[in-house]
């Protein structure tokens, strides 16, 4: 046991949280210095401490947590206790620091770097715990259970919620681990209406994982800064956001949550399996098939999901090709979510739409119909249009009916996994 502290897990009380063991630790030099613990409250049950630098000019991951829980929103971790420690800018430093010298007066660039770049210390106490979907352990089945769990908890922190993720990978994927004894928290009495959220999960029917680490979330209802941030974890970032040309939405999360699938499949590689392809080992290495998601620069990352996952099926299929043994099934689900993100109407092959606005007229105005043309020249317009509204993950198909799609697709993966 490496130390106790105090913390409110309910208004009524303070109890013991003790650190186990050091399970995440920011690689790198210039980072938040995120440091995750296992852990365990004085009653026993298994939780996670997190420790990081948030920068003061975001939403606080704590706030957006119990945003969350206002909203009711499930497969998302729940938090116990969120507790701010120090400011950079304003706290006091002790051993002579720039800060804690009455007599330094900071320069006026530093004041504008640390507008910018404030940070405070937070701690948070999540539970339940578990192991992340990078965890070679996992079986088959508890892949796709926490792919579910991760989707199902995207869809509602977003749908229910108004929070967009921004940051989906297999480290913010958890599968529940059923070893360690789970703290059962009481929650709020289910509303006496029908829930409007049913569509989303019953609230009755457990998930086998949950979503985890809000700290580049937004809420969707947040005016922009107009700033094309390309936030997430490398190589699962969207195409769009990557390239710098359109804004965070539901759609780039949930490509993101197509990259985890075929990450997942793909890694850890089994040596000597059936999953060589000599022929095309510069696309898909047989030792590391996604290496240039990784180690590209974002043109050359950008350049070869175009290519090699939307342009061309026959390329695509290759990949699949590489699922490590047990994953099988997974190719058909991967198939399905390609069509959903990118799909042309009427088409069985994939292309890249970008999102936009109606083209401009003479002098600004827009190009719609006049006078006496009506509902008919609208509706002509339309059948043509070629760009995504902001709500749309393909042409014509809302974020909701994609996820519907995505869901089902799920759904069925982890029912032919317990057969």
């Amino acid at each position: 046991m490496l130390g106790n502290s105090l913390v409110t897990v309910d208004p009524s009380s303070e109890v013991a949280v003790s650190l186990k063991k050091l399970v995440f630790l920011t690689p790198g030099v210039v980072t938040r210095g995120t440091r995750i613990w296992t852990g365990a409250l004085s009653s026993g049950e298994a939780i996670v401490i997190k420790y990081s630098w948030s920068n003061t000019n975001r939403a606080l991951e704590g706030d957006l947590y119990k945003l969350a829980s206002q909203k009711r929103v499930i497969g998302v971790a729940t938090i116990l206790n969120c507790t701010t420690y120090e400011n950079v800018l304003t706290h006091i430093h002790a051993g002579g620091s720039p800060a804690a010298d009455s007599n330094f007066t900071q320069p006026q660039a530093y004041k504008i770097h640390m507008q910018r770049q404030n940070r405070v210390l937070s701690r948070l106490v999540i539970s339940p715990t578990g192991r992340p979907l990078r965890d070679e352990t996992l079986s088959p089945l508890q892949v796709a259970e926490g792919l579910l769990a991760g989707l199902i908890g995207h869809a509602s922190l977003f749908f229910q919620g108004g929070i967009l993720h921004r940051d989906i990978s297999p480290n913010n994927i958890i599968v529940i681990d059923d070893s360690l004894p789970q703290l059962t928290l009481v929650s709020s009495p289910v509303p006496t209406t029908s829930d409007p959220f049913a569509w989303i999960w019953p609230r009755d029917t457990p998930l086998r994982g949950f979503l985890i680490d809000l700290d580049y979330a937004i809420e969707a209802s947040a005016p922009s800064s107009g700033a094309l941030d390309r936030i997430g974890t490398y190589p699962f970032i969207a195409i769009q956001v990557l390239r710098g040309r359109e804004r965070h939405r539901y759609r780039h999360d949930l490509e993101s949550f197509f990259y985890v699938l075929l990450w997942v499949c793909c890694y850890p590689v089994v040596a000597g399996s059936a999953n060589i392809i000599s022929r095309f080992d510069s696309t898909w290495p047989a030792s590391n098939p996604l290496i240039e998601w990784h180690d590209g620069n974002e043109l050359s990352v950008t350049n070869h999901k175009v290519a090699c996952v939307i342009a061309s099926s026959r390329i695509f299929g290759l990949l699949l090709e590489r699922f490590r043994p047990g994953f099988e099934r997974f190719k058909r689900v991967a198939r399905e979510i390609r069509m959903t993100l990118w799909g042309l109407p009427g088409l069985n092959r994939c292309g890249l739409s970008e999102e936009g606005k109606p083209s401009e007229g003479v002098d600004g105005q827009d190009q719609e119909g006049s006078e006496g043309q009506g509902d008919e020249y609208e509706e002509e317009e339309e059948s043509k249009r070629d760009w995504l509204l902001a709500e749309e993950v393909r042409l014509g198909v809302s974020n909701k009916d994609a996820f519907q799609e995505v869901k089902k697709s799920m759904q069925w993966l982890v029912a032919t996994l317990k057969d």
